[in-house]
């Protein structure tokens, strides 16, 4: 009994000192759990929790417990020491045993692991979506920021519902070639349905499948009919979003009536006449065209417009800025280079509330040393970009939304949003260069025709807005009320003009 007393001591002293004078340093910990009891639930907003972390434990947090081992880091130059200057040991992804496994999301490049497949849908679509790729495009984006600009004109109040609509639009025209009136109605809601889906789902710990995977073998006829249940409606949802936008592709191509589009251009290749590597070409090319679809331009777009009424000072100072420009014109996604101020609404938009708090994580594939601590090997890598954007700033407070943090100053600069908005390494975002833009022409149209304010009551007097986000892998501003009133008739007519163009066209 003495032996196995001394030998039960010694394993939990080994375990002890492991997780002092090893692992980076979190929450205490208990037997078997670990200290993953602190993990925070999804519905927390487990991002403001991480960054707590980080005045009490450091850039690096360690969690453990189950079997599983996640690090939270908590600045960029932690994010950009592993996930990018050692992409190459963590460029895997976690398995995401509900969302990937059970549900099928594993066929899609954001979250497949580094097999050759994804190796085969990033070259695809980074060809695809380069920054001298995507000017092509540029038409398709700037007409449909035409269109959102009249919708909004013609029901303000609907405004969330126009720009989550716009936001499709030019996912699906880029992507398939589908004109805007058809993506509406076939595709767009479906398709929007299934990413809040996917960010209900994906978040760390909304389900006890992805912490035990072996869950998923238990049958369907015991307690957890329901968790299988959620898996089978989970896969039919994407699958309906990823495969019909791409036969009907196929489709319009045979016929020789397709437009133009990522797809077509792909498919319309040359290629060997193997049939095999023909299948496994066409399927690359559908689910990395599946993954193009998201929603953080959509939350930038509302972040932006919700800021616009709560800082009135900023939203003039863009307006004003392009009205020199602009004297008897529209913007264009050319104008970028003249319109510094714009662009630093932009950046600070992206700061000041980030789509994705917390990243996508990534998984290393061994262990290694870092900063005296040593990382295990298969440990989840969390980014905490809501962190990031808290980095402090010896001139603005962080909550605060103030452009001017990103125009020169003789203080020094804060991370540039575009660097850690779009993801690290060899996973980072391959459509970020048409993010970007798209989210250019979109906020100039807005700022060139709207302004934007407090609703007013009875009286006429502004009423404050009690700003809420929703929690999940994309965090979005819960409906809010919003004036949006036009600016000038002259900017409203150069808009219906254009608009009657886009719509005859």
């Amino acid at each position: 009994m003495l032996i196995g007393l001394c030998t039960v001591s010694a394993i939990f002293l080994v375990i002890l000192l492991q997780s002092t004078n090893l692992h980076p340093p979190g929450p205490v910990a208990i037997p078997i759990l670990g200290n993953l009891i602190h993990f925070p639930s999804p519905s927390q907003h487990p991002w403001f929790r991480f960054t707590e972390w980080k005045n009490t434990f450091g850039n690096i947090v360690y969690i453990h417990g189950l079997g599983n081992s996640i690090v939270i880091l908590n600045s960029l130059d932690a994010i950009t020491d592993l996930l990018t200057k050692h992409g190459h040991l963590y460029s895997e992804r976690p398995i995401f045993t509900m969302v990937g496994e059970l549900m099928g999301l594993d066929r899609s490049m954001p979250v497949m692991s580094s097999t050759k497949a994804w190796h085969q849908q990033r070259r695809i679509a980074n060809a695809a979506f380069s920054a001298e790729a995507v000017k092509k495009y540029y038409g398709i984006q700037e007409d449909i920021a035409v269109l959102l600009t009249l919708a909004l004109i013609e029901e303000p109040d609907r405004f969330i519902d126009h720009v989550r609509l716009a936001t499709g639009r030019i996912v699906m025209s880029v992507t398939y070639g589908i004109s805007p009136q058809v993506a509406e109605h076939e595709y767009i809601a479906h398709a929007e349905d299934t990413m809040m889906m996917i960010s209900d789902n994906m978040v760390p710990g909304a389900f006890l499948v992805d912490a035990i995977p072996a869950l998923k073998y238990i049958p369907r006829h015991l307690p957890f009919k329901t968790f299988h249940n959620t898996a089978s409606e989970g896969r039919a949802m994407m699958e309906k979003m990823v495969f019909p936008p791409f036969e009907q592709v196929k489709s319009e191509m045979a016929k020789h009536s397709n437009n133009p589009s990522l797809v077509s251009d792909l498919l319309s290749s040359p290629r060997t006449n193997n049939e095999f590597e023909e299948v496994a070409f066409q399927e690359a090319v559908k689910w990395a065209a599946g993954s193009m679809y998201g929603e953080q331009t959509y939350s930038t777009v509302v972040n932006f417009i919700l800021a616009m009424a709560l800082y009135p000072d900023a939203q003039r100072r863009a307006q004003e800025e392009l009205d020199t420009l602009l004297s008897d014109r529209l913007p264009t996604i050319g104008d970028r280079d003249s319109t510094p101020y714009l662009n630093a609404v932009l950046k600070e938009t992206m700061r000041w509330h980030p789509s994705l708090p917390l990243g996508l994580p990534h998984r290393s594939s061994k262990e290694f040393p870092y900063k005296g601590y040593v990382i295990p090997g298969n440990t989840i890598a969390i980014p905490n970009i809501w962190a990031v954007s808290r980095t402090p700033d010896p001139d603005f407070e962080p909550e605060d939304f103030l452009p001017e943090r990103f125009l020169p100053r003789k203080s020094g600069e804060v991370p540039d949003p575009f660097s850690y908005v779009f993801g690290f390494g060899r996973r980072i975002c391959p459509g970020k260069a048409l993010a970007e833009s798209s989210l250019y022409v979109v906020i100039a149209y807005l700022l060139h025709t709207f302004s934007f304010g407090l609703p007013c009551d009875a009286s006429g007097k502004e009423e404050p807005i009690r700003a809420t986000w929703k929690t999940g892998l994309t965090s979005f501003p819960n409906p809010f009320p919003c004036r949006i009133r036009p600016r000038a008739p002259e900017k409203i007519l150069l808009v219906k003009q254009r608009a009657r163009f886009c719509q005859e066209g």
